[in-house]
């Protein structure tokens, strides 16, 4: 599972740096940090405290975040339980219970998002989106 996760990063930060050569679209610099938080939640924990997370715990010393990409508001990882190969979780960094509850505001930066991660997977050929 470890290995699984590493790869994942290793191959999207890979092709994050040949894109970064051809372009001058935004990277990952640091992790995001949560803005309103559910005590019940593990993604907000692992945002909050990515050390004690249960991410945190299961992957000591193999990798300090998951988070591959971000932008205005949202966050990219693998998942830890792959549903299918590549798949990844968007989730907001606020903690937002559906999808119909995202503020509009925030609608750029998620399509942002997704838009840059269907480019970084379609060179993997992987079923995007």
């Amino acid at each position: 599972m470890a290995s699984i996760i590493i790869n994942a990063i290793s191959m999207l930060n890979a092709n994050d740096k040949l894109h970064k050569q051809k372009s001058n679209s935004p990277s990952v610099n640091s992790p995001a940090r949560i803005v309103v938080r559910a005590s019940d939640c593990e993604f907000c924990d692992e945002l909050t405290n990515p050390i004690t997370s249960r991410f945190g715990q299961l992957y000591v010393g193999k990798a300090s975040t998951r988070i591959i990409d971000q932008e205005d508001g949202f966050i990219a990882m693998p998942t830890l339980g792959q549903l299918f190969k590549g798949s990844l979780l968007v989730l907001p960094v606020q903690h937002i219970e559906t999808m119909v509850q995202v503020p509009s505001a925030l609608l750029d930066g998620l399509l942002t998002l997704l838009n840059r991660l269907e480019a970084k997977l379609q060179v993997f050929g992987l079923p995007v989106l």
